[in-house]
């Protein structure tokens, strides 16, 4: 009796294993996603979470590569002062970002973020605030192969306007 007992109570164990999607939130590819906006507030851009194969959309469908990308994500700091990153209330959630990885038996593992982007611009003066939202799809070499970036650009390209025309 004891041995079918234990055999149920394995079964149940067995059966209770998640084999679908799973969504995670502390786990290595959310915080090296966090650690990664972190090293951007530090102006360091030589982040190893990225594959030279790198496909960066940002707001588009004709993705650009990992050089173009990395050069694209540095012009904030040139066009912005007092760049800043977080997520929650600001009291009892204060965080960089919220980033959340979900594993898709099909496809593989996919990050995403949430986060407000704030900076004041350095031709216009103004300070914006920018909600954003970042997929990262993972690579089975643990690297970032896609990058899909949501947010309103508007603000960045008129700053980049600026600098241009004071550039002239």
């Amino acid at each position: 009796m004891k041995k079918i007992i234990l055999v149920f109570i394995a079964a149940l164990f067995v059966g209770c294993t998640s084999t679908g999607v799973q969504v995670t939130f502390e786990d290595k590819k959310s915080n090296a996603i966090k650690q990664a906006y972190v090293e951007y507030m530090n102006q360091n851009f030589e982040g190893d979470i990225w594959s030279q194969d790198l496909q960066f959309y940002g707001n588009v469908t004709d993705p650009i590569g990992y050089d173009e990308a990395k050069s694209l994500i540095g012009l904030h700091h040139e066009l912005y002062d007092d760049i800043s990153m977080s997520w929650g209330d600001g009291e009892e959630v204060n965080e960089i970002a919220f980033v959340q990885t979900i594993n898709y038996p099909e496809y593989g593992y996919v990050s995403q973020a949430w986060f407000i982007w704030k900076g004041t611009g350095k031709f216009s003066g103004e300070t914006v605030e920018i909600p954003c939202h970042i997929g990262y799809l993972w690579g089975e070499d643990g690297k970032v192969i896609n990058e899909w970036q949501h947010s309103d650009q508007s603000h960045l390209k008129a700053e980049l306007e600026l600098s241009i025309a004071a550039a002239e």
